[in-house]
């Protein structure tokens, strides 16, 4: 049975797969991060938090507090249509963390409070690139807080609810169409309320069955702050600075999942995302001033997606665990209204990890994923810009837990 289970870990290690997934980030635990990515059918303690609240009320001890983070890298090349001239290539980072904590208050009832960032955008071009009156740079940032309780009515069978608090920033510059130099600097912050639901139902020993539904959260920036910069000429009708509102939807998704115990030593799971991105239609800006001259519509046409997750846990020693994973996330972007605020594409990858224990109680986990984004022709038909994009993704990770 052992020699079974370092068999298929070995096969999930070399695995490719292809990720996508708009500005949405999983990686919320550095230890399910190095599972593909999955965990709504595992008891993954008080990251449960984020994956699926039910699993939560099967936590094995009374206390668990865990904080980790990473680093998401993406490098992104362009090669516009027609001319090599238009080629761009950069590195953009973001760097999301996650807190968790849980509490059993009796046998059946456990207390929780996530603070976890799940969508995270990061892009910079040349001023002057192929694609500037679209984007030159972007930057969105979120943080979730998330008290949650999660209840086990059996000894199979529990269900959990949290209450999300969810605040944003939003940084964008791009380009205008009134001389070279002329661009618009945007900068605001929004902030909503969503909610994640979870069901955990474990039929036997050896399986284990998870759901969970996280609301949309939609952000609504009013009364930002955008500051022109334009020709001379425009000074005696515009001032340098405005206001401006956007809508920026989070979407919702249902997750579903399954784990198997093969035996002591390795777990196997599945697990499938439904992610509804179609209710990204558009990019709008509304401007105070002179908006006839400067509100803009930018379609998006975003589409709902189905993400296929695979992980595989082995069992080393009593102190080391190994991890690894892959999964399956197709783009929802539309070819012909591919934004390169998102460069989001289909994407060949593998996820890496391991788990150490150096004292009792303490765990260090380990995650490692990489993901080269395949190269695709894409076109934004408003603006006429189009062109072929491929990226690279390097995402490491750490976290500690302690339970108690």
């Amino acid at each position: 049975m052992h020699i079974r289970g370092l068999i298929v870990l070995l096969f999930l290690l070399i695995s490719f797969t292809v990720l996508g997934s708009g500005y949405q980030l999983r990686m919320q635990s550095a230890s399910n991060a190095g599972l593909g990515m999955a965990g709504t059918a595992l008891n993954n303690g008080s990251a449960s938090i984020f994956y699926n609240p039910g699993n939560l009320a099967f936590m094995k001890n009374a206390h668990e507090f865990s904080v980790g983070s990473g680093g998401f890298f993406r490098r992104i090349n362009f090669l516009g249509s027609g001319d090599k001239a238009l080629s761009e290539a950069n590195i953009n980072a973001a760097f999301p963390f996650y807190f968790y904590g849980a509490i059993r208050l009796n046998k059946n009832l456990v207390f929780g409070l996530g603070v976890y960032t799940p969508f995270v955008n990061s892009v910079k071009y040349a001023d002057d690139w192929a694609g500037r009156l679209l984007v030159q740079r972007q930057s969105v940032n979120t943080v979730f807080y998330q008290p949650t309780i999660a209840f086990r009515f059996t000894d199979q069978l529990s269900l959990g609810a949290g209450l999300v608090y969810a605040k944003a920033n939003f940084n964008m510059q791009k380009g205008l169409p009134y001389g070279e130099a002329s661009s618009v600097e945007m900068e605001g912050e929004a902030s909503n309320i969503g909610y994640n639901l979870g069901l955990f139902f474990t039929p036997t020993d050896h399986i284990a069955i998870g759901m969970s539904y996280r609301s949309q959260v939609q952000l609504n920036v009013t009364n930002g702050r955008a500051v022109f910069h334009m020709p001379a000429v425009w000074n005696s009708i515009l001032s340098g600075e405005n206001t401006f509102s956007v809508s920026l939807p989070l979407p919702a998704s249902f997750d579903y999942g399954m784990s198997f115990r093969m035996d002591e030593s390795f777990l196997f799971t599945v697990e499938f995302n439904w992610v509804m991105w179609g209710i990204y239609e558009s990019l709008d800006f509304r401007f105070q001033e002179q908006g006839h001259l400067f509100d803009s519509d930018n379609p998006r046409r975003y589409k709902d997606v189905l993400a296929t997750r695979i992980g595989g846990e082995y069992i080393l020693s009593e102190t080391i665990l190994l991890r690894g994973g892959a999964f399956f996330d197709p783009t929802p972007t539309d070819r012909f209204h591919f934004a390169p605020d998102d460069v989001s594409l289909n994407a060949v990858g593998f996820t890496i990890g391991a788990s150490v224990e150096p004292v009792e109680n303490l765990h260090i986990d380990l995650s490692y994923v990489h993901a080269v984004g395949l190269k695709s022709e894409k076109s934004y038909l408003p603006t006429g810009f189009s062109g072929s994009f491929s990226t690279h993704d390097f995402m490491p990770g750490i976290g500690v837990s302690y339970r108690f």
